[in-house]
């Protein structure tokens, strides 16, 4: 899953990556509310081979009272599989708004028949799934 949302993102990326020796590594967050999702990603992210590919690592996004963590530079994909609740994103829209500004590629996730209620946010999209 990591790598094909790497493979997906990387051309977009310019803007949201590390130095390191010689090789530019991309930096993803992935936000989700579950914590089976968020356990899984962490754990497959530490794996050595991918460390080398590409950053990874996944925060909560269950309540809006934990959404302090820094998404400053970071290319943006939320796995919303699981379904964002309405508070979160609209606690996130700035975080959001600002680290679009900054150049951050952000891409939501989230089934066409449940557009309708990331509404607010759909427009900061930088590329679609």
């Amino acid at each position: 899953m990591i790598l094909l949302f790497a493979a997906t993102v990387t051309s977009f990326a310019e803007n949201s990556t590390l130095e390191s020796g010689n090789q530019t590594i991309t930096k993803i967050l992935i936000v989700s509310s579950s914590p089976n999702e968020i356990a899984l990603i962490n754990r497959v992210a530490n794996d050595t081979y991918i460390r080398n590919i590409i950053r990874v690592r996944a925060e909560s996004g269950r309540t809006e009272s934990n959404l302090t963590y820094n998404i400053i530079g970071d290319v943006i994909i939320f796995g919303t599989r699981s379904c964002l609740a309405s508070p979160v994103w609209e606690s996130f829209r700035d975080k959001l708004r600002d680290a679009k500004n900054r150049g951050s590629t952000i891409m939501i996730c989230v089934e066409p028949s449940g557009r309708s209620r990331y509404g607010p946010i759909m427009d900061l999209q930088t590329m679609t799934p």
